[in-house]
């Protein structure tokens, strides 16, 4: 899904993100998005996120390997999941590409023009339809991070991760759960996303609060928008 949002800079900068592994096919998306956004013009700037950060990235000839090498493209890793990986698998070589703090990447982030996330999810059919482009560019930047699929136990670190980054910034967050992602709010899963929900770091939205907002006696029902979900750029992990 890609986010516009607003450019400080002459050179436009597109923020890509990869959460998937090198055998998923959006890993293959990304790296055509990357190379489309070079030819317009784009300075692209790549961060492997999460699952993305694992054993065969170190195997490298890969198109994202080559893309890496063009003139205006920089790719990073993210260092909390790097660190994980090198601890738990002993490895003794240098990280393929230079690691990235999640505090940089939300810089970047309120930098880019636009934002690409190619990850496992995607926007909810039975969520209200977002409409890119609609967000007041002179506003403050308000955020919206949307978990429509069930992570592993590690996945769910770095989406954790992820959201306490900018909440460390101060900024306007939203979590949002959906379809096989309404689980995350249960159970264990529950407990390991309680450090955001109950210090108030970012307002959490379910399948069960938008079917209340939008139900029949509920007046935003009739134009099917959502004031939750306005006037967000939302991240679809």
């Amino acid at each position: 899904m890609t986010t516009k949002t607003r450019t400080r800079c002459k050179t436009p900068l597109k923020f890509v993100v990869i959460r998937v592994p090198k055998r998923h096919p959006n890993y293959l998306h990304a790296c055509e998005c990357i190379a489309q956004s070079v030819k317009k013009g784009y300075s692209v700037q790549v961060f492997l996120h999460g699952p993305a950060v694992d054993r065969d990235l170190m195997e490298g000839g890969d198109r994202l390997s080559s893309l890496a090498e063009e003139a205006g493209v920089a790719v990073h890793l993210c260092q909390a999941a790097w660190q994980r990986l090198h601890q738990t698998q002993s490895l003794a070589s240098d990280p393929p590409y230079p690691v990235m703090s999640l505090i940089a990447t939300w810089d970047a982030i309120e930098r880019a023009e636009a934002v690409c996330i190619f990850g496992f999810g995607q926007w909810p059919a039975h969520w209200p339809s977002i409409t890119v482009g609609e967000v007041d560019q002179q506003t403050p930047r308000a955020y919206g991070v949307m978990v429509a699929y069930s992570p592993s136990a590690a996945d769910r670190d770095s989406l954790v991760e992820w959201v306490l980054a900018g909440a460390t910034l101060d900024l306007d967050l939203v979590v949002a759960f959906a379809g096989e992602g309404a689980s995350e709010v249960e159970g264990e899963a529950a407990r390991r996303w309680a450090q955001i929900s109950d210090h108030g770091l970012a307002e959490v939205m379910t399948d069960a609060s938008i079917i209340k907002a939008h139900s029949a006696e509920d007046p935003l029902a009739k134009d099917g928008r959502h004031p939750g979900l306005e006037n967000r750029h939302w991240l679809v992990m």
